[in-house]
């Protein structure tokens, strides 16, 4: 064998230096390049950009290898798109703009995006992110061993979460309609869908509510808790039996902080039973005022006026509920 040069023989072109082949190209047309032995390293050399490059043309399309200090890279040098192919199909295909990235799964079920984050063990917590200027949503996946919330007042361990990055609201659709849209803060939540009949967006929005009320109208003031819950635009108050003294007005009130979230935007008036007017259980009508916290009681079906006995015992004799719109 030649010690440098070029020889034929009958399976091909070799080249050699210091009786090594390191170039072959068999009668096929397969090219075999040497490095000088197992574990050397291999170098081509070219530049682009200051970076080393070694590409590969087809006299349209172009891709490259690059190298330099703190990169290494594959891709194409023309203007075309780039695809990852295993067993003869693409993968995952780049654009020649850089804006479109696809992923192709071998089968149903078997498209996989799994991206540790920073500051986490490897794989307790997995993330993918979606951004396009100031907007981004992510998609979140952890496993038991995670040990803090993701999101504020969230839990922690296994759970999946979406949510946006940002200030921008998430919303869901199909085909190409908005089905519902959350937005807000821990302090503003919101949750609105859509209303078919209303034709525009409708609050969904659920909450609860705990309070100090206080009896008005009686010689004395007692207190007692008020609880309520809503789901969107319907609310219901329940008042705690028991809250009476006794009275020296013909008027009565329950005073305290109604959230505004439970304020309607009209006045309410609700039928209620378990009042209770100079000793005599009775129903009357509770009336939730629009920008205010209080409730006032009137005795029987009046709504209006002075309905109740300046004496006696007077207020909600036993715990009862009343439900009534918010918008």
């Amino acid at each position: 064998m030649l010690r440098t040069g070029i020889s034929l023989n009958p399976s091909g072109l070799v080249i050699s230096t210091a009786a090594q082949p390191r170039v072959t190209i068999d009668n096929s047309g397969a090219v075999v390049i040497n490095a000088a032995s197992s574990g050397d390293t291999l170098t081509v050399k070219g530049t682009l950009n200051g970076a080393n490059i070694q590409t590969w043309t087809d006299g349209t399309n172009t891709v490259g290898l690059f190298g330099a200090t703190g990169l290494t890279g594959f891709g194409t040098t023309s203007n075309t798109g780039l695809s990852l192919y295993t067993h003869g199909t693409a993968r995952i295909a780049i654009d020649n703009a850089g804006l479109q990235t696809t992923f192709t799964a071998g089968g149903a079920g078997q498209f996989r995006v799994s991206l540790t984050q920073a500051g986490t063990a490897d794989g307790d917590l997995s993330e993918i992110q979606l951004s396009s200027g100031a907007s981004a949503l992510a998609l979140f996946v952890a496993n038991t061993n995670l040990s803090t919330a993701i999101i504020t007042g969230g839990p922690t361990g296994t759970q999946g979460v979406i949510r946006t990055l940002s200030a921008s609201p998430l919303v869901f659709g199909v085909s190409n309609h908005i089905i519902c849209e959350m937005s807000g803060s821990t302090t503003t939540a919101a949750i609105a869908g859509w209303g078919p009949n209303a034709t525009t967006m409708v609050d969904m929005a659920p909450d609860t509510c705990s309070y100090t009320g206080t009896l008005t109208g009686c010689l004395t003031a007692p207190t007692g808790t008020i609880v309520g819950a809503k789901s969107g635009n319907v609310a219901v108050l329940t008042l705690p039996g028991g809250l009476t003294a006794t009275s020296n007005a013909t008027s009565c009130t329950i005073t305290g902080a109604l959230p505004a979230n439970f304020q309607p935007a009209r006045n309410q008036n609700v039928i209620v039973s378990f009042l209770e007017d100079n000793g005599t259980v009775t129903h009357g009508t509770a009336e939730v005022t629009n920008g205010t916290s209080t409730i006032t009681l009137f005795k029987g079906d009046s709504n209006s006026g002075a309905s109740w006995t300046a004496g006696g015992t007077k207020g909600v004799a036993s715990t009862c509920s009343f439900t009534y719109m918010l918008n």
